[in-house]
């Protein structure tokens, strides 16, 4: 079978979202079908690209236009001269921070340029695609994941050009009820009308999770909507130099991995307790073993709330890491943090991140949320780690580490191995 994966997220591009489009490629190569990968060029730097083999499959990266490159280098640079104070600047810089600070409050608050609502870089790319396969000839199956919302722009044109004899729109996250960004009129109300008149026409809708499932088969009225997780390629593991990765020095650590969004997911709960904790004279000498780490590359308002909570002694930032040493830092950590998405209007986020977790073999702490909803649920009935709703709770067991009194989790290996992407379901 020939299989198009269309994917603007793919390696060298260290990002969780890269990782579910590539052990598509993998599994069906080693299945014996002919995989191409149609992805966008992502300019990784070295230090941190993912490490993966690439062979077997015809990889197709095309570039953003040149001066969306310099657009998007230029507004990072801009980013990082933000500590240069005011009276130094020019009113030429000025005006180019007051602009970059709008481009910026609209990209994290509206989610536009932001690849996952209109409009975005991403748009650029549709047409260079589509001439980059022109000439490739007919595929069996074409498999688009979003976002960017561009990747099934390209698909559907491949379908209604007869190089696509079947279609697969797949949903990392959601489009035009993006639970994150709302978008911004009038191009939400184009989404609203765009997706579902792509959605008809793909033979197969996959999304991350049962409820999101329900939810796009609910408001496209179709029944072709299937959840696929996301899961967890186990050969990454087994690649894992054995020397821990912390130093032994008798710490108790706390590490989380990933992105925080504002409001959305909130460490505020677990630095509340450390807080407390830290109010009580018997506690200090017990704390001094405690470390909190905080891995990745978005983290919203955490510096403000660390400071908010002086618990700066404790917690700290580590920034982006590779994926190997993000993995480490798992299988190494005394516990995993997991912020739950605590907007109970949206159950079914499941990202990539949680099922890391959960092969870890870390206990972990899911801090905050209000209620139980899917990822949470995932945990416990994997049994493999704590739901801890409030501060009493989070106290409690951070002073247990920090005795050495942590209940083990005995983990439902056979639940867990299910997400094995070995063995995940086939979907063509």
């Amino acid at each position: 079978m020939r299989i198009l994966i269309i994917s603007t997220f793919f390696p060298p591009l260290n990002s969780i979202a890269s990782l579910r489009p590539y052990s598509w490629a993998k599994r069906w190569v080693e299945q014996g079908h002919q995989v191409t990968v149609l992805t966008m060029d992502s300019q990784q730097d070295p230090g941190v690209a993912l490490q993966l083999p690439l062979e077997g499959f015809e990889i197709i990266s095309i570039a953003a236009p040149s001066w969306v490159q310099k657009l998007k280098g230029g507004y990072r640079r801009e980013e990082k001269a933000e500590t240069t104070s005011s009276s130094t600047r020019s009113i030429t810089s000025l005006i180019k921070k007051n602009i970059l600070h709008l481009f910026q409050t609209l990209r994290h608050t509206k989610g536009v340029f932001n690849a996952c609502r209109m409009p975005d870089f991403t748009d650029l790319w549709i047409s260079p695609a589509l001439r980059a396969v022109k000439e490739k000839g007919e595929w069996d199956l074409v498999v688009s994941t979003a976002g960017p919302y561009a990747v099934h722009l390209v698909a559907h044109q491949l379908k209604k050009r007869g190089q696509a004899k079947r279609w697969i729109a797949d949903y990392r996250d959601t489009w035009s009820d993006n639970y994150i960004y709302p978008g911004i009129f009038p191009f939400n109300y184009i989404e609203r009308k765009l997706e579902p008149y792509l959605m008809r026409r793909a033979d197969l809708i996959t999304t991350v999770s049962v409820p999101f499932a329900e939810s796009l088969a609910s408001r496209y009225g179709v029944r072709k909507v299937e959840p696929v997780e996301n899961g967890f390629d186990t050969d990454d593991l087994a690649v894992l130099p054995l020397e821990t990765y912390f130093p032994d020095d008798r710490k108790v650590r706390i590490v989380h991995t990933g992105s925080i969004y504002l409001g959305k997911r909130d460490p505020t709960p677990l630095f509340q307790a450390i807080a407390e904790l830290a109010r009580d004279p018997k506690n200090v000498p017990l704390l001094e073993r405690l470390e909190v780490l905080f891995v990745g590359l978005h983290h919203a308002n955490l510096e403000k709330l660390i400071a908010e909570h002086c618990v700066e002694k404790w917690v700290k930032i580590v920034g982006f890491v590779s994926r190997e040493d993000a993995l480490r830092m798992q299988r190494d950590a005394d516990l995993l943090l997991f912020l739950p998405w605590n907007d109970k209007s949206v159950d079914g986020v499941l990202s990539g991140k949680i099922f890391e977790y959960l092969f870890s073999g870390t206990p972990i702490i899911a801090v905050g949320g209000g209620g139980i909803e899917a990822s949470q649920q995932l945990i416990l009935d994997a049994s493999a780690g704590f739901v801890l709703n409030s501060v009493k709770e989070i106290k409690a067991l951070v002073v247990k580490a920090l005795n050495e009194e942590v209940p083990s989790c005995i983990a439902n290996r056979a639940f867990i191995n299910r997400y094995d992407r070995k063995v995940w379901p086939t979907i063509y």
